[in-house]
């Protein structure tokens, strides 16, 4: 399930490709889809999700949605974009002097913590299981390394400039500590 239906294109190519359309689905949804999944109660024993939620303005009604789509006995488990206190950074004032140049370059309505997200998936009604910080202590590598920056810095193409503003917003505050990735395991009673 995504908003992009280029990558969903691409998706379905492959899995026909590896005759698996009996086995897997894309299915497209406009940017407010997630407010109301088009999957009966109880549908998927697995629910995942990759850096995608950071990319969601109400993330309450998703993982509400999301719960609600997992039959009881299953599973959530994802790893997502969050920001931090760290260092000098600890009100949120001071953590979005940075934070705030990430969402803005990148799209991103705001980021949750691994707290909020802990709270939100207990009050869809899920059992957190594992709900963590991925480099706690110490500052995040990011998705883009220090020596991939300057290839970044240089790139010319398509939103050449959205790349490279949303790489130094990025680069800076994971160097200032506060941003980080979190990981989550939940289960449905």
């Amino acid at each position: 399930m995504s908003n992009n239906e280029r990558l969903n294109t691409i998706a379905r190519t492959t899995t026909e490709q590896l005759a698996m359309t009996d086995q897997v689905s894309f299915v497209t949804l406009d940017d407010l889809g997630y407010k109301n999944l088009p999957f009966p109660d109880a549908t998927f024993d697995v629910v995942t999700f990759y850096e995608s939620v950071c990319h969601v303005p109400d993330k309450a009604i998703l993982f509400r949605e999301l719960a609600r789509v997992l039959k009881p006995g299953g599973r959530l488990g994802g790893m997502d974009w969050i920001q931090r206190p760290f260092g000098d950074y600890q009100t949120d004032a001071q953590i979005m002097q940075l934070m705030a140049a990430v969402n803005d370059a990148i799209s991103i309505p705001w980021h949750g913590t691994v707290e909020i997200y802990k709270q939100f998936m207990a009050d869809a009604g899920l059992e957190v299981r594992l709900a963590r910080d991925l480099y706690p202590n110490v500052r995040c590598w990011s998705t883009v390394q220090d020596d991939e920056t300057p290839a970044w810095a240089s790139y010319e193409g398509p939103e050449q400039q959205m790349f490279r503003v949303g790489e130094e917003a990025l680069a800076a505050a994971r160097r200032a500590g506060v941003f980080t990735i979190g990981m989550w395991i939940a289960s449905k009673p």
